[in-house]
């Protein structure tokens, strides 16, 4: 249960109050089922979040959203990661152009 809060805590971050507008969800619906983000609001996102729930035992629908998927919402590790897959394709045209 604390794992499912502390996700729930930091992928709703600025939309706690309204999770259907967070970016970050809206994504990972987008990616799980095919639904536009545009297309997301209250009655998809708690329908999304209803029909789901049944069909995916919480574990199962954490290892899919989480935590690795956080690193996103974390800045520092984003800008972390960012610059060293930017190195990565750097050396990479160095190296196919030599």
């Amino acid at each position: 249960m604390k794992y499912i809060l502390r996700f729930l805590w930091s992928a709703t971050r600025g939309y706690r109050l309204t999770p259907w507008r967070s970016p970050y969800l809206k994504w990972r619906i987008e990616t799980y089922c095919g639904l536009k983000m545009s297309k997301i609001g209250f009655l998809e996102f708690w329908g999304f979040m209803w029909r789901e729930r049944a069909n995916h035992a919480w574990p199962a629908l954490l290892d899919f959203w989480g935590v690795p998927n956080l690193q996103v919402i974390n800045r520092t590790a984003h800008v972390e990661k960012c610059a060293a897959e930017a190195g990565q394709r750097a050396t990479t045209r160095a190296s196919e152009i030599l």
